[in-house]
């Protein structure tokens, strides 16, 4: 997969596609790229391979419940 996400992010970097392989991405690492609504795309991360952030956890406490609900019948 290392291929095709250096060829996507050597596209938004503006890197000719003969210079691809010089752009270095690592297993488990994450390269983010943030689309705008206009079009517009910009590089967030490249080769990432840092702590990521927990998702966040519901808001609605009756969703909450539910999963620790089910957690417990488990």
């Amino acid at each position: 997969h290392a291929d095709l996400i250096k060829l996507v992010l050597a596209h938004y970097l503006g890197v000719h596609i003969d210079l691809f392989q010089r752009i270095m991405v690592s297993p488990a690492s994450v390269s983010m790229l943030h689309l705008a609504p206009n079009g517009m795309v910009r590089v967030g991360r490249i080769n990432d391979d840092g702590p990521l952030k927990p998702p966040p956890k519901p808001e609605n406490k009756k969703a909450d419940e539910a999963v620790e609900k089910k957690e417990e019948e488990s």
